[in-house]
């Protein structure tokens, strides 16, 4: 899970963690219910699953900002917290672990996805970087090579 989203070895508890609350909600071959069914008498709320390190946005309150802040701060999904409606999540630029209900994740896009290789000769040639989205209706774009 580390390698494959590109999150630094120092999360490993983390990722642990979240394996252990993932494996503790779904069926396994000795028991027909979950360990989570076992102990708490009821079903586990799977809706809200979310994959390990992905990329997201975490909502930043008002109260917590000024008039031109950002609403957002860029964040890694590292897990859940028991007892808690929300996320565990790392933000990007301080490097702070919080909890936070609110947040978009980008489940579709990994790290992996992002981090590509450009091989050539570097002999001073312009290298145009495909965009991670396509132009919005009515948009049009263009690219000029040298």
């Amino acid at each position: 899970m580390l390698y494959h989203e590109g999150i630094d070895k120092k999360w490993w508890a983390e990722a642990v963690n979240t394996s252990a609350w993932i494996i503790n909600r779904i069926p396994n071959t000795v028991t027909v219910k979950t360990p989570y069914e076992i102990v708490y008498q009821k079903k586990p709320q799977l809706k809200n699953l979310k994959v390990f390190g992905a990329l997201g946005y975490g909502h930043i309150p008002d109260e917590k900002r000024r008039k031109l802040d950002a609403k957002a701060f860029k964040c890694r999904f590292l897990g859940y917290e028991d007892g808690v409606k929300g996320y565990r999540v790392l933000n990007v630029e301080t490097g702070q672990v919080k909890t936070v209900r609110t947040v978009k994740f980008m489940e579709t896009t990994s790290m992996g996805d992002l981090m590509t290789e450009v091989e050539g000769d570097d002999k001073g040639e312009d290298v145009a970087a495909p965009h991670a989205t396509a132009p919005s209706h009515g948009q049009s774009q263009t690219h000029h090579l040298q």
